[in-house]
């Protein structure tokens, strides 16, 4: 089973609109989350600053996949967007999508914590070539994503962590319940 936050929304949701000369960016973003969440999302972060208050200068068209127009605008004033846990998040691209931290104790880990020996853009001499990351695998927990923060709070390897990639494995018959994580330690 292969699940993903608003996929079906994300292929099929077309979109049509035009915007006049001098509709600011946060009106023209607002109206975008608004389809997503009439198709089903719900609005999470939408960070305004100035680039947001900033108006078009000629007249916009915005037509076919409501993903692409959204990430068409966004392009444009150097934002980002990404959809999880349920929730539409629209933000500038320099700030830290991260939104929670989740903390991981002992208990939680199945196994050991181990290095993470990805070294594949890193010279074998480099200083940084050293393993900077860890992989673990705690018991099923849903609220670990790739836009959370892992805390470790024991042994050699506390610290914070960006998650890299987590893979939810489940299975029905009584065997692994588990959430393998790979994560990068925050300076």
């Amino acid at each position: 089973m292969v699940c993903s936050d608003g996929a079906n929304i994300l292929k099929n949701a077309k979109y049509f609109k035009t915007y006049p000369k001098n509709t600011t960016y946060e009106n023209i973003l607002s109206d975008l989350i608004s389809q997503f969440v009439s198709k089903g999302l719900v609005q999470g972060d939408f960070t305004k600053n100035e680039r947001t208050s900033k108006a078009i200068t000629r007249a916009l068209i915005r037509e076919g996949s409501l993903s692409a127009s959204l990430s068409a605008v966004c392009n444009e004033i150097d934002y980002g967007w990404y959809i999880t846990l349920g929730k539409l998040n629209v933000h500038p691209k320099e700030q830290n999508g991260l939104i929670e931290s989740v903390d991981i104790i002992e208990t939680n880990v199945k196994g050991v914590i181990s290095q993470n020996y990805d070294k594949s853009s890193t010279s074998t001499f480099s200083k940084a070539s050293k393993p900077q990351g860890i992989k673990l695998t705690t018991f099923l927990n849903g609220n670990i994503t790739t836009n959370t923060t892992l805390k470790v709070k024991f042994g050699s390897y506390q610290g914070d962590y960006k998650i890299q990639s987590v893979s939810h494995k489940l299975n029905f018959r009584g065997d692994a319940w588990d959430t393998e994580i790979e994560c990068q330690r925050i300076p």
